[in-house]
């Protein structure tokens, strides 16, 4: 016999559910291609990111973003819980961000779409959805962390998407503030080159300004009362003193205060420029072209740096103190000058080549393609749906067609996102409102905008939309195939779970509708039905993620739900082969409908190797990522020398008989938790019908076999396995590897790492997340809350009989 592989089900998927081949464009380019022919202002566009690990002040650097854009009437405080971006109850009761914010300012007429993304771990999605969208990331440090265990996973998301990115060191008004533990954490933890464009100005230990190496200027900021900023919206610091001359400009400094400035300046400005000579052979030219190395116009280091920062070869840093007003107006210039515009990417420059059929009007609506990546229900405007333009232009009362539901959809109105306030965008803009952030004169938005829109009831995260003409040309087109289709936006397997239980019969509706309204808004949390218990079963990426949901039903929805104790989602697998055949006959329309098949399921690791969980883990990859690509079932049609199998299967028949397949693997045999690691394989597929047979009998049917088949094959269970990182004080590093030994952990390493102001452990462990609720507390504990951690997905591996029985115990209740 020969087995004709086949390639994963949701592969098969995509092959039957769409004509259209994806394009997983994400290179970046260091310029935009000549050919485009595009207006000033989608050059002078912007859209970026702020990401950070918790606590880096990364909103609070977002508000006075806002502020001194004059976007914002007043600066909202993280603990006010007044902040624009953070608008939810609860992340203003708890502090922290738990939802993506956009916003969209004016600076140096450059208009920057901002969104505001989480920093806790639980929130990890919300990361993803907006790096999909940007151009460009700022990521925010606390100086005196440096790069802190989520830092580490945020950066490994924007280097997946290449997406450039420059860093501010935030609070450096600290008196543990470090900018040497900066610059060592981001060469040892991220293996990247920083460029230091700034330093800081002290006086009497208290921060007041930033020598800028570009201009040789140094900023000062007055401070008031508290010792704080004054604010002031000027698009420039209170007073600019220029150390590249001799003579002392500013009435605050003192001789000795200048030259000891002027000292430094020039040191640090030569390294900077040196260190870009070494990669950039143009100004490296230049320089070589001058009498001395500080004649080097500040325009082409600007230069230089843009065109590295776009290559991703060295990554600016800039410093700040968010808090205290210091340091933001030169990050927002920063932000302008180096990140990039939206036709600076690959991704845009393909689907501009693919779309505008018409160059000579390349913001046509005829050239539409926009990725959808956000879904919000608002309490007024109802459905709203968060676009990203990549070609062409949008308009209301536009149709669209959705690429990945094959269907029809109408934009009614356009909105400009402010937080939790939308904007209309009209065909006039009133100038007495500050709506001045709306930069059209007409109802139109094109290439690089982000808008939210109504309308679209079908359209879901991840999804494509073009112009109608697509759909239309479609049926005459066979090169329509090669119309490239967004990648959409991976969403991450859940790792926990509970009971979700309805105060009343009578809100079990409206809590249904509940559930599928913030199911939409967040694709990272699963709901199911539980067959056996009957119950409403929500799973999710964490402790908090959970708290978070029932939560919002109580307080958006008003039903007092309940939910049971939080349990792991564990996973399914079997231990040896069997072969499994299944007959049916169905009466139709009064014919007789006969169906045959025959399947074998097989696991994919012998469990007699003993290296079966090392086998499991190298399944994946180092960072845990595609998991869920990676434990897809392989489904195999095996041929005979007499019979060839798959040329009498028919495409739609072999469709519904992948859709049994993957029905079947979502609830395996022993306590309905996803199937992983099983191979199938097709020996039989007869049908003997005197009329069509249905694709959902042919479904129903598989399904049933393999079902069957999965309860003779000797299932067992599988704990999910996370790899955790814990960035600790040196003298915690005893008591935390006990505690995880107590926890079946398996230490990897613990790396030293010391700086001039501390001394550090990085400790990387492999642990069963059974063991690991309420670790923050117990970690919190043991080093008073010196120590912060990062978990992801790693791994599955099999339960021992005892281990099997625990689990069996805590999931029924019975002993």
């Amino acid at each position: 016999m020969n087995e004709k592989m086949l390639p994963p089900i949701s592969v098969m998927k995509k092959i039957f559910d769409r004509r259209w081949q994806i394009f997983i464009v994400r290179n970046l380019s260091s310029s935009p291609s000549p050919s485009l022919s595009l207006s000033e202002t989608t050059k002078r566009i912007r859209n970026i990111g702020l990401v950070a690990h918790i606590d880096a002040g990364k909103t609070t650097t977002t508000e006075r973003m806002l502020y001194y854009s004059g976007s914002s009437e007043q600066m909202g405080e993280v603990h006010h819980g007044d902040t624009v971006m953070d608008f939810m109850e609860q992340e203003r009761e708890r502090g922290i961000t738990i939802t993506m914010a956009a916003a969209t300012i004016e600076w140096l007429k450059h208009h920057i779409n901002i969104i505001d993304t989480p920093g806790h771990v639980d929130f990890t999605f919300e990361v993803e959805r907006s790096l999909s969208v940007l151009d460009g990331a700022v990521i925010v440090l606390d100086s005196a962390a440096g790069v802190q265990a989520q830092t580490i996973k945020i950066w490994r998301q924007v280097q997946r998407f290449n997406i450039p990115g420059l860093f501010y060191a935030n609070k450096m008004d600290k008196s543990n503030a470090s900018l040497d533990l900066c610059l060592q954490s981001l060469r040892q933890k991220l293996q990247i080159e920083p460029l230091l464009l700034q330093l800081p100005v002290r006086k009497q230990g208290i921060l007041t300004g930033i020598i800028d190496l570009i201009n040789g200027n140094l900023l000062q900021w007055p401070l008031d009362h508290n010792d704080r900023i004054e604010m002031n919206r000027n698009s420039s610091p209170i007073e600019k003193h220029c150390l590249l001359s001799d003579k002392i400009s500013s009435k605050f400094l003192t001789s000795n205060e200048h030259q000891q400035y002027r000292d430094e300046m020039y040191h640090e400005r030569e390294c900077l420029i040196s260190k870009l000579s070494d990669y950039d052979d143009t100004l490296a030219d230049h320089v070589l072209s001058l009498n001395q190395i500080h004649d080097v116009n500040p325009i082409e280091l600007i230069k230089s740096i843009r065109k590295l920062c776009l290559q991703r070869q060295l990554c600016p840093l800039l410093i700040g103190s968010s808090y205290r007003n210091i340091g933001i107006q030169p990050l927002l210039d920063a932000i302008c000058n180096y990140l990039p515009e939206p036709m600076e990417t690959r991704t845009n420059q393909i689907l501009y080549e693919h779309y505008t059929k018409n160059p000579s009007k390349p913001t046509s609506t005829e050239n539409l393609c926009a990725l959808a990546f956000k879904i919000h229900y608002h309490q007024r405007l109802g459905l709203l749906t968060y676009l990203r333009i990549y070609s062409g232009s949008l308009t209301t009362n536009m149709n669209v067609y959705n690429l990945n539901r094959q269907s029809m959809e109408k934009i009614i109105k356009i909105y400009r996102p402010f937080a939790d306030h939308f904007r209309e965008i009209t065909a006039s803009t009133d100038h007495h409102h500050h709506t001045k952030t709306i930069r059209e004169s007409n109802n139109q938005v094109t290439i690089g905008d982000i808008v939210a829109v109504s309308g679209l009831s079908h359209t879901i995260t991840g999804d494509t939309l073009v112009h109608s003409n697509i759909e239309n040309n479609n049926h005459d087109d066979e090169d329509n195939d090669e119309l490239p289709m967004l990648a959409g936006i991976e969403i991450p397997e859940p790792v926990y779970y509970c009971s979700l239980e309805c105060p009343s019969v009578s809100k079990f509706k409206q809590l249904e509708l509940a559930l599928h309204h913030l199911q939409r808004e967040d694709p990272s949390l699963h709901v199911n039905y539980d067959r056996n218990s009957q119950q409403i079963i929500i799973k999710g990426m964490g402790e908090l993620h959970i708290e978070i949901i029932k939560d919002r039903i109580r307080r958006e929805y008003g039903i007092q739900v309940e939910t049971g104790p939080l349990q792991v989602s564990y996973r399914e697998t079997i231990t040896k082969n069997h072969r499994e055949t299944m007959e049916q006959t169905k009466i139709i329309s009064g014919h007789s409908n006969h169906i045959r098949i025959s399947c074998e399921v097989r696991p994919k690791l012998s469990l007699l190797d003993k290296h079966l969980s090392e086998n499991i883990e190298q399944d994946l990859n180092d960072n845990g990522e595609n998991i869920k690509r990676k434990s897809e079932t392989i489904v195999k049609i095996v041929n005979s020398k007499d019979h060839n199998l798959t040329s009498q299967i028919r495409p739609w028949q072999l469709k519904a008989i992948y859709s049994g397949v993957s029905k079947a693997m979502e609830y395996g045999p022993l306590f309905s938790f996803p199937v992983v690691g099983v191979q199938v394989f097709l020996y039989e597929f007869q049908t003997n019908s005197s009329s069509p047979l249905s694709a959902p009998f042919i479904t129903n049917i598989t399904s049933q076999c393999i079902l069957q088949a999965l309860r003779k094959s000797e299932p067992i269970l599988m704990e999910p396995i996370m790899f955790v990182e814990i960035i600790t004080p040196e003298q915690f590093i005893g008591p935390i590897i006990s505690d995880l030994t107590i926890r079946r952990s398996q230490l990897m390493a613990a790396h030293h790492q010391s700086s001039s102001i501390i001394s550090e452990r990085n400790i990387l462990a492999k642990v069963p997340l059974s063991e690991l609720f309420n670790y923050s507390t117990t970690l919190r504990s043991i080093t008073s809350g010196m120590a912060t951690f990062d978990l992801r997905l790693h791994s599955y591996r099999p339960l021992n009989n005892e281990q099997t029985a625990n689990v069996i115990k805590s999931i029924s209740g019975i002993d």
